[in-house]
């Protein structure tokens, strides 16, 4: 019986070596699958949305107040004019669920602390 060479041995070892280097994340950013929760926080100066990928689908935005003044969150269509979906009116330290029914295709995510929108990010839907 013939004995594994050194370059065999070491090309299976740099194998598992490598395996132990590939990254978590999916390409682009974090996603959720539809019919997951993707959380918001809402501050003063920044409004930090948890994915900006997801599924066609149902999917729910909560919207965590953690600034001093009551806020707004928006989900905008791709010509950050028309609103597809809203929820208004979150006190400081509460949050509240938005949940909608998305088709694939590119959206806006933004909050409005204190009437002044702020955070505004891609986000998209796929298939």
């Amino acid at each position: 019986m013939k004995t594994p060479s050194r370059w065999t041995a070491a090309a299976g070892a740099a194998t598992l070596l490598l395996t132990g280097c590939v990254a978590n994340q999916p390409a682009g950013g974090s996603s959720t699958a539809a019919g997951g929760v993707i959380t918001v926080t809402a501050k003063a100066d920044s409004c930090a949305v948890s994915a900006n990928t997801t599924a066609s689908g149902k999917v729910t935005f909560r919207v965590t107040n953690a600034g001093e003044a009551t806020t707004e969150f928006y989900l905008l269509a791709a010509d950050r004019l028309r609103i597809v979906a809203e929820k208004e009116d979150i006190a400081p330290g509460a949050f509240a669920d938005l949940t909608v029914a998305l088709a694939p295709g590119q959206y806006f995510t933004a909050c409005k602390p204190g009437g002044t929108k702020i955070g505004e990010a891609e986000f998209t839907v796929i298939g």
